[in-house]
């Protein structure tokens, strides 16, 4: 019963379920992973520092219960306590505000892209920075504070006593979430700027950040490429209207276009309005066929829907040939998807990552620093023995399987395909070192004999 009851609903259910229930059944159920997780504090600065203005909202609307709570709270004030207006408390909060967002975040910011300016992976670096520290919502959130503390001085006098007690403890409390901000701005800064706990931290924002955002975004390309191939869906009238999959054999002379705008992404698509819509379609043209005003084998449909859009704000999400479509049909098709502006989350992908790990290698072997390259072999080591255990998982089957095999789309290649591939750049480096120094050699024989055995997950 209980089967009968899902697939129901699996008709009506779009294609970020289907994406999402492959990471839960695999990814999120590692051990592996589950003990990298960032813990809640560290998530939901994470969080504040990727949508800063939604949150700075939210806080701004704490900010205003706060006060509301005072008001009410005023009441339990014993009356022979003495309110008095006193503008001293905001002009010190408006000072230290003052100097926090003018003085030391510019100060610190700037003496850490000095720092990581010729590091190397100083994108992946900066980015990591960017969210853990949280200094882009911190330092939107000490701005916003300021202005409203300088015309809270203006103002001040003309208030009553007691509404200027009540402004005086709301901007008293943003000010102290303000100052937890910059202490674990300064937390995080100090941490980036340690070679082991920076390691730490890279790791932790693969596993958190990168691993999530990249692989959502290839299985939902792959499903996007086989829509009909993995049944999300489907053609219950195959000898009326073909669905074609290739798009280059092919010829279509009708297409129905969607307008998404300008460099969006693709949030979500409904899947049971396009299976409506080919269905509708299909009966439609059977219909037709039957009182022979069409030949079924010239009716064509093929369905493409982009991952993203560039500088033109319209997208074809079908093409077909030898019928005109249903206006019900175009209707469903073109409400079923749903496009977003990029989002402010990292674009970095895990191969990219990896440049964090590789590059310090290359700047040893150009210095013919031989410690320093087996230190950075040893850590490029263990980050691909870590990843290797995070995104590893079992098959219903019981085997053992890997997201690092993972395509990219029919032609791409793996993640562990580009990651071979650039330790094959790094050996044929060490090859050209042998007439000099053969230990680079052996030392990079030793890493592929690590990362292939003292791992069993891929």
């Amino acid at each position: 019963m209980l089967k009968k009851v899902d697939g129901f609903l699996n008709k009506f259910r779009p294609l970020s379920y289907y994406v999402d229930k492959e990471l839960k059944e695999t990814l999120f159920k590692n051990e592996a992973y589950l003990d990298n997780r960032s813990s809640f504090l560290e998530s939901s600065v994470v969080s504040w520092s990727n949508s800063y203005k939604k949150y700075l909202l939210l806080l701004v609307f704490l900010c205003l219960m706060v006060g509301v709570n005072t008001y009410y709270w005023m009441s339990y004030i014993p009356a022979y306590t003495e309110i008095e207006k006193d503008s001293s408390l905001l002009g010190m909060l408006l000072t230290g505000q003052i100097t926090i967002v003018g003085l030391i975040y510019p100060l610190v910011i700037s003496l850490v892209s000095i720092l990581f300016q010729d590091k190397a992976g100083k994108k992946v670096i900066f980015s990591l920075y960017q969210k853990y520290s949280g200094f882009m919502f911190a330092g939107l959130s000490g701005l916003s504070l300021a202005i409203i503390l300088a015309f809270s001085l203006i103002f001040n006098a003309n208030l009553t006593d007691i509404l200027s007690f009540i402004l005086n403890i709301t901007l008293t409390f943003w000010f102290i979430f303000n100052l937890f901000l910059t202490v674990w701005f300064f937390i995080k800064t100090l941490s980036i700027l340690d070679e082991n706990k920076k390691d730490e931290f890279i790791f932790r924002f693969v596993t958190n950040e990168v691993c999530k955002t990249d692989l959502k975004q290839r299985i939902r390309s792959v499903y996007l490429k086989g829509l009909f191939q993995y049944k999300l869906l489907r053609n219950s009238n195959d000898n009326v209207l073909i669905i074609s999959n290739d798009l280059i054999l092919d010829k279509y002379n009708k297409e129905v276009s969607y307008v998404a705008g300008k460099y969006k992404e693709l949030l979500n698509v409904s899947l049971w309005k396009i299976n409506l819509a080919i269905w509708l379609q299909s009966n439609i043209l059977k219909k037709s066929i039957n009182i022979n005003i069409l030949e079924s084998r010239k009716c064509k449909f093929y369905i493409y829907i982009p991952e993203s859009t560039s500088g033109d704000k319209n997208v074809v999400l079908t093409k077909y040939s030898g019928f005109d479509i249903n206006i019900l049909v175009s209707f469903l098709i073109k409400n079923s998807v749903r496009y977003e502006k990029k989002s402010n989350k990292t674009d970095i992908g895990l191969s990219a990552a990896l440049e964090v790990f590789t590059s310090p290698i290359y700047t040893a072997l150009n210095n013919n620093d031989e410690s320093q390259f087996v230190e950075s072999l040893n850590r490029l080591a263990r980050y691909h023995i870590q990843l290797a255990e995070v995104l590893s998982f079992e098959n219903p089957d019981g085997n053992y399987d890997n997201w690092l095999l993972l395509n990219e789309g029919a032609w791409g290649f793996s993640y562990f395909a580009n990651f071979m591939r650039a330790y094959y750049i790094l050996l044929k480096q060490t090859v050209d070192k042998i007439p000099s120094n053969t230990q680079y050699f052996y030392h990079s024989l030793h890493f592929y004999r690590k990362i292939f055995f003292e791992q069993k997950y891929i």
